[in-house]
Order: structure tokens, then C-alpha cells, then sequence
């Protein structure tokens, strides 16, 4: 089996920091009858506060101080993300350590704590994706551009609780503005390579006393692509995304009664994830075909996937004095379409390496109604209670395409798949917080959780000429031996159990027992492929959260151990690729997060976290697995014992640092220089290792000048400016290994105005 070769020592790397140049502008503008309401002048930056702000999250679905709650919690503040310039959620493990974002076309596949879901437009993630507390069942939904964001929050470990199924490896939360009634707006315009040019657009309003709202957009074109189809001669890595929210808030004068509408939509069009490439030092078998460049391609026509989805929601909150309660109504569709050539090789050469066109066109429609019932916060006792409850539908129309005979040619229909999934899921849950001793609390939770899923599809393959020779359906399987059950129910009930104590006003220690649930899953094109079973996740955590030097310092630690039963993966069956999910054994998951921020002097922030994780296959005895093959390409081998081999996508190390220096000018304007550096150990895309990600740096930078009064602000920026290779994909397509690129250097330059 080949490994990933060993990082160097954790801090040789930052030396590349020192490496990279960044430009100073200066900028003036006269923002002078630009608006007719004057803002208050800022605070003189001598006189501001040294000290960490306060940091609020609704990781147990109430308003706390993140250092009060006994999770490991990465919370990412808008400007954090714009500092950075991360602007979409496959950006987010550039800030966020021990999370690796993957995708498989238009899907996004988030790995947490090497836990995560291989499992592309059909399946289900382990790292649950929430948007203003309502879940998103499908992994299209959750590649998407940031628009009106007021905090992310990443919880690790699993959150089986409060949040329920498919959040066993943890969840990722976008939490946006809600509307208020003091108008404002901030408007920005940016421009970067390729031709890259991104607007955004908030403005909040209050209509009366009662009532506010506010809209958000923000859409963006990458007009020139940095890659090439040789065969076609197109221009490749061109995008296109929009998005839109608007909220609406309406409270009684009594303040006792609030309602929240939402109403969510996005667009996005891109090549990045669909494009595949030949791994760099191999071929086909045979040698005919090889690498053709980092970013080109060799395909007979332009891979491309494209994903609209809609959201909205309605959440109507009352208080009654001795407790408060919610219910959220929230329905959302996803629909994503693709073109893809999975071997990246202009026609066929053999009739087992094939260029295999796929066009798929799926959707997702949820319907979701949680009801809950809380505490008031100046309650002693905090508990909340509520039932949950989703049904979703998921469909998939897919053609595979044998072969192109040449370029130019008609290829021929291998078959065709339509399939439907209907989920429905019940949720009861409860979970309650006691003082049970002076500074110790006691944190005890429950759910139930019952899924009932179906799998209706009908497969007709065809010969060469384009006749239907078979048709299979779920019924054609319910009759085979053994028989593949088409239709299932599943339940489990997961806990959490926490003690938490503060040894001082500025430091607590807290040990934790969590359990989670990924619910079963269906195979959405291959009806012959029986039903995965649930995956489970025990886990053990001890870990503190200090605040020290007045405030100066902020360090939070968690140790972790994470038993995972049933894991989920997938393989595909040449020469056709068709998918095959199936349960691994087990896999025994150790590691450690440290997360710290600091202000050592006036007007220096400096941002820092690392995760060290030990993820092996704890039992994992018959496993599908290759090797590379002298003459060329790769070749099957027995199944493999992986037991004791490395889980995939589970980076060793992974680490960010990032320093910000706020520089006050004479004239009141501020310049601020950022840069921030994250680290990953690399990692193995598959259990037998053949294909890995090595170690890279992905550096960022950017200086932004604000005028005295926060008016107007630009700034020049840069990510991945070590120009690493990042995939966002890598697989064994037939008997070819693939790799799908990410995005190489980027930079720009954004203005922006706010009010």
C-alpha cells in the first residue's frame, strides 16, 4: 500500500509566509454628499479596547458565549472571510482545521474528523449543512457563494441531540443578518484574474415601528477560464454564480412575538469538479494517453454541472413567560445538472477504457417542520424539547454513454437510469443543562430518530444500435435471491451526556459522551446495489476554554475519540463505472484540536488552530482494491484487508495561522495587512492508497484601507498564493486514474461602500 509521505515539522512551513510579497495601494476618496445622514465618527483607535471580543453562537440552539459551551467550536465571523477572501463553502477548510471539503461534481462532500460521505449527488453527508436552521438534505445544496453572512459555525463531533441524523461526523451552520430597523448598506465591487468580477449588494430597512427587512445579492463571472480542452478547444474554468436572500421581521410592540420569513435563492455554473484529468505520472493502459497539462483537458466535449436551489422559511417564535416556543415550516428544491466524461480520453481504446459520458439531471424537494419548546435564558435550568420532522424526495435521470467511436461521432447509449427516492423522518428530542454543584453543570440529551426511505428506479440498457435488451426495475430485484429489499425503516436513538465546571471565571473543563446516526442509503442509479446500512458514531471528548490576560488570549483544546461503526463508502464496476455503495467495518478515530486567538499587542490579532487525527480502519477485512499496472493504467487486484490502514480523506495535520495588523494613519484612515497560511498533511482518496492529495500550503493575503469614518474601504487580495495543487477529486475511473484540479493562483482587487 503507498502512503503519504510525512510532513516536515509544523512550524518549517510558516517560513513561506515571509516568502510572499504583498502590494500597498492608497486610495482617497471623497465620500462627501454621497448620502445625506452623516454616521457617527469612528472611535479613535488609541482609545479602543485591547481585549477579545465576546463571541456568540447557537451551537445547543440558544444564544450563548462560545467559551460557556462544551463543543469544539470553530465560530468564522464575516469579516473574518473577508480578510481571507474566502467567499464560497468549499473555502472553508482554510480556516477551519481537521474539515477537508471534496466534491464529486455539483456535490460538495465535506470530511470531518475523517468523517464524511464519498457518496455524490444522491447520498447523504455525515457533516451535516444547516442555512438559518434549516437542513439541507442534499450535498448539491451546500456548494454555494456567501451572501449576507453574520457568522459560520463549525461543530466537530457528532450532534446527534439537537441536531439529529446525518450529523455524526458534525454539522456546518451559515447563520445570515436578520433585518433591523436602523438603515444601512453595503455595496461592493471587485475584479480579479481570469476575468473574474464579483458584486454584492446589501441594504436593511425598517418599513414602522413593527416591521423590517433587508435583501442581499451578490453575483459573480469568471469570463476567461485557466485551462484548455485540447480536443474541443474550448476554454475551461469559466463560472457563474448568483444568489439572492431577502428576510422580512416582523415583532410585537410587547416584543413577546417574533416572525422571521426567509427567502433564499442561488445559481452556480462552473467547470471545477467536473473536469477530469489523467494523474499526473500515469497513463491509460497501454501508455496511449497521458497528462495533458495541470488544467487542460482531452475529453470530445466540455464537462460542465450546473445547481439552482431555492429555500424559505417562516419561523414564528412566542414567549409565555415560564417558556418560549418556536416552530420553523421551511421548504427547499435543489435541481443540478451535469455533463461529464469520467476517463479523460477523446475516444475509446480498448472496451474496457472507455470515455464513458454521463448526463445526469437530479433534484431534491424537502419539506421540514421543527417544533421546539425552551427555557427562558435567566432560567436556572436550561432545557429545551421539540419534534422534527422532513420528508424529502430525490430524483435522478441519468445516460451513460459507452463509448464516442471517434471524435465527431455519435456515441452509443450503454443505459439509462431514472430513479426516486422518498425519504420521511421523525424526530423526538430533548436535552436539559443543571447546576449540580457550584460552577459544575450537568448536560444530559436524547432523540429519536426514525427514518422510512423507498428506492423506486427502472434501468434499461441498450445494445449498440440502440435496441432496449434489459430492463431492470426494484421489482425485477425483489424477486432475485438473495433479494434486495427496495424499501426500508430504520430508527436509533443517540445521547449526550456533559460535565462542564469552571475552575475560574476564565477558564472551564468540560468531558463529554456523544453519539450520532447517518441514516441508511440507496443507490439512486443501480437497483442490483442493496441499501447501506445506517452509520454510527460513538464519541469521547475532554477538552478546557480560557480566556487569559485579560482577554488577551483566548485557547480552547479538545482531546477526542470517536468509535465508527457501519462506514459508507463507495467503489465503482468497470468497464461501465456504474456505483456501488456498500458498509466498511469500523474505524477508530483519536486526535486532538487546539484553537487560540490573541491580541499580544495594540493593533495585532493573530488567529491560530491545529488538529492532529489518527483515523484507521479499526476492522475493515474485504475491501475493493488496485494497484498501478506496468504497461499502463491500473489494474484490480483481490479484495485487500485494510484493517489498520489509514481512513480516507483524513489529513494527519492540519493547521492555519493568520496574522492581522491594524495600521491607524494620520488623517484617521486605517490600513489593515492580513495574511494567513493553512496547512494540510495530505491524505488518501481511497481505502488501498493508491490515490493521495499530498501535502500542501494554501496561502492568502490581502490589505484593506477604510476611510476615518467606515464609509469606504478597498482592498487587494490573493489566495493560493503558493499556486498549489488543491483537488477537489480524485478517483479510479475504470482502469484510469482521475483528478479533478481546484483553483490555482488567484487575486484582485475589491471597493466597496457602506452606510
Amino acid at each position: 500500500m503507498m502512503q503519504v509521505s510525512k510532513p516536515r515539522p509544523f512550524i518549517m512551513h510558516w517560513r513561506l509566509m515571509s516568502q510572499t510579497a504583498v502590494l500597498a495601494i492608497a486610495l482617497c476618496m471623497d465620500a462627501g454628499g454621497a448620502i445625506a445622514q452623516e454616521s457617527e465618527e469612528a472611535e479613535p483607535a488609541a482609545s479602543r479596547s485591547t481585549a477579545l471580543e465576546e463571541v456568540i453562537v447557537t451551537a445547543e440552539k440558544r444564544s450563548r458565549d462560545l467559551q460557556s459551551v462544551p463543543i469544539a467550536i470553530t465560530a468564522v465571523s464575516a469579516e473574518s472571510l473577508k480578510l481571507r477572501g474566502l467567499n464560497t463553502s468549499v473555502d472553508l477548510p482554510a480556516i477551519v482545521p481537521g474539515l477537508v471539503v471534496t466534491r464529486t461534481f455539483s456535490a460538495g462532500l465535506p470530511f470531518m474528523r475523517g468523517v464524511g460521505n464519498t457518496t455524490g449527488t444522491a447520498g447523504e453527508n455525515p457533516v451535516a449543512f444547516y442555512l438559518d436552521g434549516v437542513f439541507f438534505q442534499n450535498p448539491s445544496s451546500n456548494v454555494f457563494s456567501f451572501n449576507n453572512i453574520e457568522r459560520i459555525e463549525v461543530l466537530k463531533g457528532p450532534q446527534g441531540t439537537l441536531f439529529g441524523r446525518n450529523a455524526d461526523g458534525g454539522l456546518i451552520h451559515v447563520i445570515t443578518k436578520d433585518p433591523s430597523h436602523a438603515p444601512s448598506m453595503d455595496v461592493s465591487l471587485g475584479f480579479g484574474r481570469y476575468d473574474d468580477a464579483a458584486g454584492n449588494f446589501y441594504g436593511n430597512i425598517g418599513i414602522n415601528d413593527n416591521l423590517a427587512t433587508n435583501l442581499a445579492v451578490y453575483a459573480q463571472e469568471r469570463f476567461s477560464g485557466y485551462g484548455h480542452n485540447l480536443v474541443t478547444g474550448s476554454e475551461i474554468f469559466k463560472q457563474s454564480n448568483l444568489g439572492i436572500q431577502n428576510k422580512w421581521l416582523w415583532e410585537s410592540s410587547e416584543g413577546d412575538t417574533r416572525i422571521l420569513a426567509n427567502l433564499v435563492y442561488s445559481s452556480n455554473r462552473q467547470h471545477e469538479g467536473a473536469v477530469a484529468g489523467i494523474l499526473e505520472g500515469t497513463t491509460t493502459p497501454g501508455g496511449q494517453y497521458g497528462p495533458v497539462g495541470r488544467f487542460n483537458s482531452q475529453t470530445p466535449s466540455d464537462p460542465y454541472f450546473r445547481t439552482y436551489q431555492y429555500m424559505s422559511s417562516l419561523r414564528i417564535e412566542h414567549n409565555f413567560d415560564r417558556f418560549v416556543v418556536s416552530n420553523l415550516l421551511a421548504h427547499s428544491y435543489t435541481s443540478h445538472k451535469f455533463h461529464i466524461i469520467t476517463t479523460p480520453i477523446p475516444e475509446a481504446i480498448s472496451p474496457t477504457v472507455l470515455p464513458n459520458p454521463q448526463f445526469l439531471h437530479g433534484s431534491s424537494r424537502s419539506w421540514s417542520n421543527e417544533l421546539q419548546f425552551q427555557s427562558p435564558a435567566e432560567q436556572d435550568l436550561q432545557w429545551i424539547a421539540g419534534l422534527y420532522y422532513m420528508h424529502d424526495e430525490t430524483t435522478t435521470d441519468l445516460e451513460n454513454i459507452a463509448a464516442f467511436t471517434g471524435v465527431g461521432s455519435p456515441p452509443a447509449l450503454l443505459f439509462t437510469s431514472s430513479g426516486r427516492i422518498p425519504l420521511d423522518t421523525y424526530a423526538a428530542f430533548a436535552q436539559a443543562t443543571a447546576t449540580v454543584l457550584a460552577d459544575t453543570r450537568l448536560t444530559l440529551g436524547i432523540r429519536h430518530t426514525i427514518d422510512e426511505k423507498r428506492l423506486d428506479i427502472t434501468r434499461t440498457f441498450y445494445d449498440l444500435a440502440g435496441v432496449p435488451t434489459v430492463i431492470q426495475d426494484e421489482h425485477t430485484f425483489a424477486n432475485a435471491v438473495p433479494p434486495v429489499d427496495s424499501q426500508k425503516r430504520w430508527s436509533k436513538t443517540t445521547y449526550r451526556v456533559a460535565l462542564d465546571h469552571d475552575l475560574t471565571e476564565d477558564v472551564m473543563v468540560y468531558a463529554a459522551f456523544n453519539t450520532g446516526f447517518k441514516g441508511g442509503i440507496f443507490s439512486i442509479t443501480n437497483p442490483q446495489n442493496p441499501a447501506a446500512l445506517p452509520e454510527t458514531i460513538d464519541a469521547y471528548s475532554v477538552g478546557f476554554k480560557s480566556e487569559l490576560f485579560d482577554r488577551r488570549l483566548r485557547l480552547n483544546v479538545e482531546g477526542f475519540y470517536m468509535e465508527y461503526k457501519n462506514i459508507q463508502l463507495r467503489t465503482t464496476v468497470p468497464p461501465s463505472n456504474i456505483l456501488f455503495t456498500y458498509n466498511a467495518a469500523e474505524g477508530a478515530i483519536k486526535g486532538v484540536d487546539v484553537d487560540f486567538q490573541t491580541v499580544p499587542i495594540d493593533n495585532v490579532t493573530i488567529t491560530g488552530a491545529f488538529e492532529y487525527l489518527h483515523a484507521r480502519y479499526a476492522s475493515f477485512p474485504a475491501g475493493p482494491c488496485s494497484e498501478f499496472s506496468p504497461d499502463g493504467g491500473i489494474r484490480p487486484l483481490p479484495l485487500c484487508d485494510f484493517t489498520g490502514a489509514r481512513m480516507i480523506r483524513a489529513p494527519e495535520f492540519t493547521g492555519n495561522l493568520g496574522i492581522q495588523y491594524d495600521r491607524p494613519l494620520p488623517n484617521g484612515d486605517t490600513l489593515s495587512f492580513n495574511i494567513a497560511d493553512a496547512y494540510n498533511s495530505g491524505f488518501v482518496w481511497d481505502p488501498d492508497g493508491l490515490l493521495k492529495q499530498e501535502p500542501y500550503h494554501n496561502l492568502s493575503a490581502s490589505i484593506v484601507w477604510t476611510d476615518e469614518r467606515g464609509r469606504w474601504s478597498a482592498s487587494v487580495w490573493g489566495k493560493n498564493l503558493t499556486d498549489s495543487d488543491i483537488y477537489v477529486n480524485a478517483f479510479q475511473s475504470g482502469l484510469v486514474a482521475t483528478t479533478y484540479q481546484g483553483q490555482p493562483t488567484t487575486y484582485g482587487m475589491t471597493v466597496g461602500f457602506h452606510y
